[in-house]
């Protein structure tokens, strides 16, 4: 069940995007209920009566124990997938189930019209958006050293063996049962969707009758791993260390026959900042980036009592160079903020390195670009790659 949050298809707003005929479909298995807040399905039908928009708004943003799960279901996947980026894809599935919906449907449309007629399909749609949203990521590169067996791809079999595995370690940290173990294909990239239950929850609520009552539920949790073939590294974006330890020891053993194949060892390193100063932000040899900006940096002096200090401005440079206040040698680099600026839109995006393992970025799809000048400049360390691409990474500034 999803959790009991303020759901964007609650709004009336976005209630008057969604046909009547259509809304009134999605809503009828659970007609009960509304009548039990007052609404009548009938009175939904009229595209003129706006209060009954407003009350049905009303009723969907405060649900209470009566409100049914596969509702609350129901609508966060359609308010999930139902957007003007999706349009395309939604109109391609409708097609393809021969689903009549018009000639000028809305994303909300397309939307409810599927989950009516094909939720799975819906669902489906939901777990492959999911981790385009994902923009924090932890790595683990392989081990130098050890056993090795080569990457076979990751065969069903494999997958449900994954699946049991990671469900019987959430049953016993008390996170439920029903994990699921998806698997997409994204060129060199091999991404797992692992859904599964978080801890159980209990919500107070106020009743229609003023009296305190309580809403009980386990929430919904996607995670994410991925498996960069060319790298042969993974990263993980999960909520707790904890969790991630298990996805790299679980798929290092079922993928590689070793649970230490993934070792947790470090991958970035900030110390070009402090080695090149303002030529450490070089990227006119990356296409598709314009410029790089230093815009925060947070470190640690060495020895007590640990001072952490933090550099913030418009170019952390030009205030270092100004003030003639190099980065202190002893001091440990632990993030850095920076602003940069991509060929395809005159607007900067934000990134974050913190060592030894994490990054985060602004906007999906900033990665590839990213990784290439961090890789260039010298802040990963330890990445493979295949062919002779290792050769044109050049990790010093000339």
């Amino acid at each position: 069940m999803a959790t009991f949050r303020t759901l964007a298809f609650a709004r009336p707003a976005t209630l008057r995007e969604v046909r009547r005929d259509l809304l009134s479909k999605l809503l009828t298995p659970h007609a009960a209920f509304l009548k039990a807040r007052k609404i009548e399905l009938s009175s939904l039908g009229d595209a003129n009566n706006h209060a009954a928009l407003v009350s049905l708004s009303d009723a969907l943003m405060q649900p209470g124990a009566d409100t049914p799960p596969a509702l609350v279901d129901a609508l966060f996947c359609i308010s999930e997938i139902a957007s003007e980026e999706t349009f395309e894809l939604l109109v391609e599935t409708c097609d393809r189930l021969s689903l009549v919906i018009g000639t000028e449907p809305t994303p909300m449309d397309l939307a409810v019209a599927l989950w009516t007629h094909a939720p799975d399909e819906a669902r489906k749609i939901h777990s492959e958006l999911l981790p385009q949203r994902i923009r924090s990521y932890e790595y683990f590169s392989a081990a130098d050293e050890g056993p090795k067996r080569p990457f076979m791809g990751a065969p069903e079999s494999a997958l449900r063996i994954i699946e049991k595995d990671l469900d019987s370690w959430f049953m016993h940290r008390k996170m439920g049962c029903g994990c699921r173990v998806h698997c997409y294909q994204r060129g060199a990239e091999t991404w797992f969707l692992i859904r599964h239950g978080d801890s159980y929850r209990r919500e107070a609520t106020v009743a229609d009758n003023g009296a305190s009552e309580a809403v009980c539920f386990r929430p919904e949790r996607y995670d994410i791993v991925v498996y960069d073939q060319a790298a042969d590294e993974l990263r993980i974006n999960a909520r707790s260390m904890t969790v991630r330890d298990r996805y790299r020891s679980t798929f290092g053993l079922y993928l590689f026959g070793h649970e230490g194949h993934f070792p947790c060892t470090g991958k970035y390193s900030l110390e070009p900042l402090r080695r090149f100063g303002r030529e450490a932000l070089t990227s006119t040899d990356v296409p598709g980036l314009v410029g790089v900006r230093l815009v925060e940096l947070i470190y640690e002096m060495d020895g007590p009592p640990h001072e952490k200090l933090v550099r913030k401005a418009t170019d952390v440079f030009a205030v270092l160079e100004y003030n003639k206040t190099p980065i202190p040698p002893q001091a440990r680099l632990l993030r850095a903020h920076f602003r940069v600026r991509f060929r395809d839109n005159p607007k900067e995006r934000a990134i974050a390195i913190k060592p030894n393992n994490v990054t985060q970025y602004q906007r999906d799809g900033d990665s590839e670009l990213i990784e290439e000048w961090l890789m260039r400049r010298g802040f990963v360390e330890n990445r493979r790659m295949l062919g002779n691409a290792q050769r044109e990474c050049i990790l010093e500034v000339s």
